[in-house]
């Protein structure tokens, strides 16, 4: 991948003209995606209901000379995403990327750690209405202005959950099980129309919002029982996220790519696996 250099022998800006919707990017990889990709001159638009939160990466992307605009919509209703993709095409005259990164985060917390026959259909409904629901409405509607600027790049992030089995997480891996087959259909239907669609599936990564979650014994195995010396970060994400979204990917589509430290090189984890025995015993 690396970072490229034009003649004169300085860093080329890889996503200059493109225009950028990233969701979820008030915090963590989301606004870690959101300051590198303005970095590298795309437009970006920030995303997400923390109206303090996202102002604030906006403001920091303008004052560091790039260009965003934060737009406040709640993933899980229909008319906000609607709306959003609007307001980009409006404000920045199309739309070339869109990264389907928000995920119920707090709905996840509290309604982790049940297995299914105690999981309430308001509970699974409200995580993958955001999670699931949220990605659909994105990318069908930013399926026309890709269309209409002759193709785009759709870049879905997942999780290792949506291929391996989790202790107790049965709303949240079928919402990223879900994504990942949504990514090779629009990759069907679309490809020959020129819009890519590429799904990210991530293991644990470190930031804002996992860092207090590390202290758990089930965290601490997936994040030190893979196979790399250290845990993940954003940038980590980001710099995948940044190729997929650049023209040095255009041959790249309907793929999933694991940026997981090597996690999925092992099975699940023996405290995951302990810990639905003993849900079962109870």
């Amino acid at each position: 991948m690396g970072i490229q250099s034009d003649k004169s022998g300085q860093r080329s800006r890889r996503l200059e003209g493109k225009v950028a919707l990233i969701t979820g990017s008030t915090r963590g990889i989301g606004a870690d995606m959101a300051f590198r990709y303005a970095e590298e001159g795309a437009k970006v638009v920030v995303t997400g209901r923390d109206v303090e939160r996202g102002a604030e990466v906006a403001r920091k992307i303008q004052a560091a000379g790039g260009q965003a605009r934060y737009v406040a919509a709640d993933m899980g209703k229909e008319a906000d995403v609607e709306r959003l993709v609007a307001e980009t095409v409006k404000t920045f005259g199309g739309l070339n990327v869109l990264i389907n990164n928000a995920a119920p985060t707090s709905l996840i917390a509290a309604a982790s750690d049940k297995l299914m026959a105690d999981h309430s259909t308001e509970e699974f409904d409200a995580i993958v209405k955001v999670a699931l629901y949220g990605t659909f409405w994105c990318c069908k509607y930013a399926i026309p202005p890709f269309l209409k600027a002759g193709g785009g790049s759709i870049i879905n992030i997942s999780s290792i959950a949506s291929i391996r089995g989790f202790a107790c997480m049965p709303s949240y891996s079928a919402s990223k099980g879900g994504m990942n087959a949504l990514t090779r259909q629009i990759s069907t239907d679309y490809g020959r129309r020129g819009i890519r669609a590429n799904t990210v599936i991530v293991g644990v990564i470190i930031h804002e919002l996992t860092a207090g979650m590390i202290a758990t014994p089930a965290m601490k195995e997936a994040v030190y029982g893979s196979i790399s010396p250290r845990p993940g970060e954003c940038a980590d994400v980001t710099n995948l996220a940044i190729y997929l979204g650049s023209d040095e990917s255009t041959f790249m589509t309907a793929t999933e790519l694991l940026i997981d430290g090597g996690a999925m090189m092992r099975g699940v984890p023996a405290v995951l696996a302990d810990q639905v025995k003993k849900s079962m015993e109870v």
